[in-house]
């Protein structure tokens, strides 16, 4: 909290921080779901870290053509669930 440009009040900070939080884990939960980004198994730190970059990017670019095309709550359907 040091780091903010004016004081704001802790309560009103706090609040922001839990929903930012709250964003934070529906992207990561969209991510692991819908495009894999829990299928890499570490075995270095670069190949982790471009896996999760690239994820990631993904996920933002899914994100901006729903949002174009006016489906912002709906969740494209994961590949794992039809399959046996």
């Amino acid at each position: 909290m040091c780091v903010t440009p004016r004081p704001t009040p802790p309560v009103r900070r706090s609040r922001w921080l839990v929903v930012q939080r709250g964003a934070v884990e529906i992207v990561i939960r969209e991510a692991k779901d819908d495009l894999g980004l829990d299928h890499y198994e570490v075995r270095g730190w670069r190949g982790w870290h471009h896996h999760l970059t690239m994820t990631l990017l993904a996920h933002h670019f899914l994100a901006r053509v729903r949002r174009q095309w006016g489906k912002k709550n709906q969740r494209s359907p994961s590949p794992r669930r039809g399959c046996s």
